[in-house]
């Protein structure tokens, strides 16, 4: 009864090649994850199953199309599953672009999930394994220069839970030189905000209502040139 399924089945009833990767490590839809990878399958679609020691919790798609005799790329990068039911009940984002830095480099991610690539190179799109700890920790780190400068600086983080030490020591240090950090937290937040001589500019608060708060955020004042980032 899925409507995503249901276009990609009928995409491969129109000739369109279709490559879908199932992460079988889902929590609570493993089993029906493997019957839609059973279906499409069954119909020509290309599976690609988990990789081992490795959950792949993103939640991407990339359409290539032929356009004026040359292929053109367009990306969908959600912070939402792709399913129909959760989707009436938790606030997510979605950014669907065909900016070639970002549908480029998600090619080859995919690439990569594919197993036909073995070490891709990431510049604007960031990528757990590869740079998105050691970029985030940069971005804070410009907004602690910033500061120290006497320039703006701040940090919006909305997140499901806040548990790395060497980030949340890396906030604690924003904070001590000036940067104004606001944290929107679903679940564990092992920093403690509001401390006099620690965490006195960092506030962190959950939001509790009608929806699961399901987004994941980050915005950086970057001196007026934000850069926000979704995951």
């Amino acid at each position: 009864n899925s409507a995503i399924v249901s276009a990609l089945l009928n995409a491969l009833n129109n000739g369109i090649k279709v490559t879908v990767f199932v992460e079988i490590k889902a929590r609570f839809d493993e089993e029906l994850n493997l019957e839609y990878a059973d279906v499409l399958k069954k119909s020509g679609a290309e599976i690609i199953y988990s990789i081992p020691g490795l959950k792949v919790h993103a939640k991407l798609a990339l359409v290539i199309r032929k356009e004026n005799k040359s292929l053109k790329n367009y990306c969908y990068l959600s912070t939402g599953n792709f399913n129909e039911n959760t989707s009436k009940i938790y606030t997510d984002f979605g950014f669907f672009t065909s900016d070639e830095n970002i549908t480029n480099e998600i090619s080859e991610l995919f690439k990569y999930l594919e197993g036909r690539l073995k070490n891709p190179e990431f510049k604007h799109v960031l990528v757990a394994q590869f740079n998105m700890k050691k970029e985030f920790l940069k971005l804070i780190g410009n907004e602690i220069k910033n500061a120290l400068e006497g320039k703006a600086a701040s940090i919006l983080i909305k997140l499901n839970s806040l548990e790395d030490k060497k980030m949340i020591e890396k906030l604690y240090e924003a904070g001590k030189a000036g940067v104004k950090i606001n944290i929107i937290v679903r679940g564990v937040c092992c920093l403690i905000p509001g401390v006099k001589g620690l965490s006195k500019n960092i506030s962190a608060v959950s939001i509790v209502g009608r929806f699961l708060e399901h987004s994941r955020v980050y915005v950086f004042h970057n001196n007026g040139d934000e850069k926000i980032y979704l995951s």
